[in-house]
């Protein structure tokens, strides 16, 4: 019997395998961006999944614009501290983080409030004065510390056994801005509603004639305390959870109606 050989273009193949492997770890990327993009505003979202930084957040929601600002203010920092600390990983002493964590995030609130009260004083609009009291309070959030350390400097070991970044920049970012977002999100949902029950006002726009003035608007007063402000998040929470939790519950499997006659039977 004669030996036949085949000629096999090694070169296509080796070229063929290489774009596989490339799709797939674009594919791998995008899921992964995906995944944090999604956790930062639905499945971890800051204020009604995790419950987190409720006493600052209750002061500064009795408006809806208290609210925006001071979401938009979390998420520039939170943004900038995630990104800027994946950057320094190399060069942090990890036995010294928290106090170089926290000399980064202190920073960027300085910045953050001095460019608001700039804004507010040049263009008049009011971006610093319904946080002027709470924005300091960034410094010491426990979201962007937790986003610090649980995300953006993670660490993992690679097949040697070295300590590598879990996360590279492009993911810490991604992370910081979709977790403030999510945050931004939350807080104006309760400002508003806050805002409305309250004051019967919405971006200090009244919607109807109170009734002191001869309307048909009755404000709840009590909304606009913080034990107002904690009852009304209490509500949006469950709301917010169980929304969620339906959501995302895995749907049992169609069975035909002579299936189920079957198993009856």
């Amino acid at each position: 019997m004669e030996n036949t050989e085949f000629a096999v273009d090694t070169d296509f193949v080796t070229e063929e395998v290489q774009t596989q492997v490339v799709t797939v770890e674009a594919e791998d990327k995008g899921g992964k961006y995906k995944k944090i993009m999604m956790g930062g505003l639905l499945r971890e979202n800051a204020l009604f999944r995790m419950a987190l930084a409720l006493c600052p957040i209750v002061v500064v929601t009795s408006t809806a614009f208290g609210a925006l600002f001071m979401g938009l203010a979390t998420l520039l920092v939170l943004a900038l501290a995630t990104l800027i600390t994946n950057l320094l990983i190399p060069v942090i002493d990890s036995r010294v983080r928290i106090p170089i964590y926290l000399a980064i995030v202190a920073t960027l609130v300085i910045v953050v409030r001095m460019s608001f009260a700039w804004i507010e004083d040049t263009t008049g609009i009011p971006v610093f004065t319904p946080i002027a009291v709470a924005i300091n309070l960034i410094v010491v959030n426990c979201i962007i510390f937790g986003r610090i350390e649980g995300f953006a400097t993670k660490r993992t070991r690679d097949a040697e056994g070295n300590l590598i970044k879990a996360n590279n920049p492009g993911h810490a970012v991604v992370d910081g801005i979709f977790m403030g977002l999510g945050l931004l999100g939350a807080l104006v949902i309760l400002g508003a509603i806050r805002e409305i029950l309250g004051l019967g006002t919405i971006f200090e726009i009244e919607l109807a004639p109170v009734i002191e003035d001869g309307g048909f608007m009755a404000p709840i007063g009590v909304i606009s305390t913080l034990a107002g402000g904690l009852l009304t998040l209490g509500i949006l929470m469950a709301a917010f959870n169980q929304i969620y939790k339906k959501a995302t519950q895995p749907k049992a499997p169609f069975k035909r109606p002579e299936k189920v006659a079957q198993e009856v039977a």
